[in-house]
């Protein structure tokens, strides 16, 4: 679910992720990106210290993939710290 507050974030069980548009490029925030996979070596940090980005400056088929290979990774976190809340 997408809650709209200073920027669009996707909610399911925790903050998952969120948009923002810095210098004409759209970034992709994942809360839980500090514990993300990073296999593809795209993730930057920036001032939040738990917090990864990815920076999209152009769309293509390339773009969309990673930023699919992410969302599912963040998912699986998400569901992993409600599984952990729950024990």
């Amino acid at each position: 679910e997408w809650k709209f507050k200073s920027n669009p974030f996707y909610v399911r069980n925790k903050w998952v992720a969120f948009l923002s548009v810095k210098n004409g490029k759209v970034q992709l925030g994942f809360c839980e990106g500090i514990h993300l996979k990073d296999s593809l070596k795209k993730l930057e940090r920036k001032e939040l210290k738990q917090v990864r980005y990815i920076t999209i400056t152009e769309w293509k088929v390339e773009t969309e993939e990673i930023v699919r290979y992410y969302i599912k990774l963040a998912i699986a976190r998400d569901e992993d710290l409600k599984k952990k809340k729950r024990t």
